[in-house]
């Protein structure tokens, strides 16, 4: 009876674990290769490139863009309602919003910077 029982809690601790395990790797999954925490670009006319973007910014402040022309896939994964700044001009100027969990395609072509903020 006890090694019953100890068998049925050991079971039981397995599903309770690999029902974390796979929710953990739905919620990876939904961040398409974007970690938390993070802003990401990815390839011209991908879409979300098997979840593996080509750019990812962590860092509050200005970044600027160079040789991204066309249309990309952008994603604002940032935390904490961070969001980021989309800018026409590299000093982080002329810019339109995407808050955080922002996805979207855009064309980056007059796009010459992200500011990242909270």
């Amino acid at each position: 009876m006890l090694r019953q029982t100890a068998a049925l809690a050991s079971a039981a601790a397995a599903l309770l674990m690999l029902g974390t395990v796979e929710a953990q790797a739905a919620a990876a999954a939904s961040s398409h290769g974007c970690p938390d925490g993070a802003f990401c670009i990815y390839p011209e006319n991908t879409g979300f490139n098997n979840d593996v973007p080509s750019h990812v910014y962590w860092s509050r402040g200005v970044h600027q863009l160079s040789n991204q022309h066309g249309i990309h896939m952008i994603y604002n994964n940032q935390t904490d309602g961070w969001k980021a700044d989309i800018c026409v001009n590299s000093n982080g100027t002329n810019c339109w919003t995407a808050n955080q969990g922002y996805a979207n395609e855009i064309d980056l072509t007059p796009i010459n910077s992200v500011v990242l903020r909270p």
